[in-house]
């Protein structure tokens, strides 16, 4: 199947100082799918209105996460389902990373799943017509930086007593009844960096020279300043010559 590869770019900055930018956003499923006999997929894709997980069947979900930047850091994400019905809750629900490639537009053998669960529902969080969560952070973090590819999820029950015991629908996103389909809600931060300053701009022209001023009115004479006291008597001047 085809997918936008996540694009790295390197980027070389001229400023050092960064600021981090916080998002947060819905990402709706791109692709969902189920298993049905055979060991294929649901060969009602893109017409199903609903996904089935049961002791033969699990679901399949594909987010594309190609507009989040390579250099987000994740806060959190989760992924949201919606359940219609719930037949049996049994032992609850598990989310696996899907190691396989699959498409939902073509009949396709079942992809691989990982074996270990990202992620559990607990039956008592089970109910017909409830949402559920699950943390998927660390996957959606590598998924984003290029340290695993994006294959999506899987949802299976969980085995109890060697056998998986939960029966329940989720909503696909050609259902017309429900139109809940799963989501993948995220918030991260993303390192923008400050522009280089700019060149210093030209001097601007002088301004135009201002009028000048009338000629101001003459002032009024002062008050006469007192008398001033006598001075000290100066010293004897030199004998004149005889004449």
């Amino acid at each position: 199947m085809k997918r936008h590869p996540l694009l790295v770019s390197l980027l070389c900055f001229s400023a050092l100082f960064f600021t981090a930018i916080s998002y947060a956003l819905t990402v709706p499923v791109s692709e969902d799918s189920y298993t049905a006999s055979g060991d294929t997929l649901s060969p009602a894709t893109n017409k199903a209105s609903s996904l089935m997980v049961d002791a033969t069947r699990k679901s399949y979900l594909y987010f594309d996460l190609s507009d989040i930047p390579a250099d987000a850091v994740v806060r959190w994400a989760k992924l949201r389902l919606f359940l219609p019905t719930v037949r049996t809750a049994g032992a609850g629900l598990s989310v696996h990373l899907v190691s396989g490639n699959w498409n939902e537009s073509r009949l396709a053998n079942v992809p691989d799943i990982v074996a270990g669960s990202l992620g559990t529902i607990a039956p008592d969080k089970m109910a017909s017509r409830r949402f559920v969560t699950v943390d998927v952070k660390d996957t959606v973090q590598k998924w984003i930086s290029g340290g695993i590819l994006n294959e999506g999820f899987a949802v299976q029950p969980i085995i109890k007593s060697g056998s998986p015991t939960a029966s329940v629908m989720l909503t696909s996103k050609e259902g017309p009844v429900f139109g809940l389909p799963a989501e993948l809600d995220i918030e991260f931060d993303s390192m923008t960096s400050a522009g280089p300053q700019g060149e210093k701009g030209q001097a601007g022209s002088i301004g135009p020279v201002g009028p000048k001023g009338e000629k101001g009115d003459t002032g009024a004479v002062g008050p006469q300043g007192m008398k001033g006291d006598i001075g000290m008597a100066g010293p004897q001047g030199p004998r004149g010559i005889q004449g």
